[in-house]
Parts: structure tokens; C-alpha cells; sequence
């Protein structure tokens, strides 16, 4: 078995067997550094790999979040999350910040975490197949699609709205863009 593959089925162990939140943003923020450090290298395996086990710790941090919202052991965002406090006299309760999630970062993982555990894993599975870099975005269906519709011509589509673009329209912008580049080079 290749090591690399290992390494990935523990990382993706330990967050599925993980029950702390401060934990969890702890390996989402590892992962996105990975993800990143193998974008820069150009290594798309690595950086999708990395970008699963994110995304992985993204949607269990946000499930973990609920959990301990429903059993009173984190402030909602209803009232209490500004004080981490039900009411005056009341032991603070944790709140995102306390554990490094902000606001954006609990709503977009929402997404994730309402995603069917089946729905959740076809999702990166398609992506992977695609051999393509899953984004939070993406997998939650916020991302565009983009479709080639013959050569020199592609699509981007969403859900709200979609745009075909043809080469030929792009030949004035990327002559610009070519003689810009050799101004500097």
C-alpha cells in the first residue's frame, strides 16, 4: 500500500473518530495548509487529497457544532452566541470563536453537514473521478460548472444563471493580455 494512502485513511479516521471542535479546526486549518503548499507545488493528487480531508473536518466540525448547540454545551447563534450566555447568572457557554470558527466559516459548513452521509461521500467521489479539487463550494452545489462544448468554446453554468464564451470572442483580450505579458518579461 502506498504510504501516502495511508496517511490519508488516518487523517480521515481521526476526524470521523474526533469529538472536539477545537480539535477538528485543527486539522481542517493543517489540511488547507497542505492544500495549499501542494497547489504551489503543482501537485493536483496531493492537493486533492488535502482538500478532502478539509472538507472532511469541515462538515464533522460543523455536525460536532450542532451536537453541542442541541445539547446546551455551545451558544447558538438564536441569542446567546454574542455573550456565550443563556441568561444573566448562567455559566457561559462555549462559543465559535472560543474554538477558532468564525460565523462564515459554521454557515458554509452548514451545507456540508446537511448533505446525507451518502449524498455527502457521491458528491467527492464525483469529484474525484473527475480528477478534479473538491471545494467546500462545490460540494455543497454552490460552485459553477464548467462544461466544454466543442473546441475553443466552454461553458459555465450555475444554478442561477450561465454563460457560453467562445474562443473568438476572447482573442482581442488575450492579445492584450499577451503583449501586457511581454511588456514585463
Amino acid at each position: 500500500m502506498e504510504t501516502g494512502l495511508i496517511k490519508y485513511d488516518s487523517m480521515t479516521r481521526a476526524i470521523a473518530e474526533c469529538r472536539e471542535v477545537d480539535e477538528l479546526k485543527n486539522y481542517r486549518d493543517k489540511a488547507r495548509a497542505l492544500e495549499l503548499y501542494a497547489q504551489q507545488a503543482m501537485n493536483r493528487k496531493a492537493e486533492a487529497q488535502a482538500a478532502e480531508i478539509r472538507i472532511r473536518a469541515e462538515r464533522a466540525c460543523k455536525l460536532l457544532i450542532r451536537e453541542e448547540q442541541a445539547n446546551g454545551q455551545m451558544a447558538t447563534s438564536s441569542g446567546d452566541q454574542q455573550t456565550g450566555k443563556v441568561s444573566s447568572g448562567t455559566t457561559p457557554k462555549k462559543t465559535l470563536s472560543d474554538v477558532g470558527v468564525s460565523r462564515d466559516q459554521s454557515s458554509k459548513w452548514g451545507g456540508l453537514a446537511d448533505l446525507s452521509d451518502e449524498e455527502f461521500e457521491q458528491r467527492l467521489s464525483d469529484r474525484r473521478e473527475r480528477k478534479e479539487v473538491p471545494t467546500t463550494d462545490g460540494i455543497i452545489g454552490k460552485d459553477p460548472d464548467i462544461t466544454m462544448i466543442d473546441k475553443g468554446a466552454f461553458a459555465i453554468g450555475a444554478a442561477d444563471a450561465s454563460l457560453e464564451i467562445h474562443a473568438s470572442d476572447l482573442n482581442g483580450t488575450l492579445a492584450v493580455v499577451s503583449a501586457f505579458k511581454s511588456d514585463f518579461s
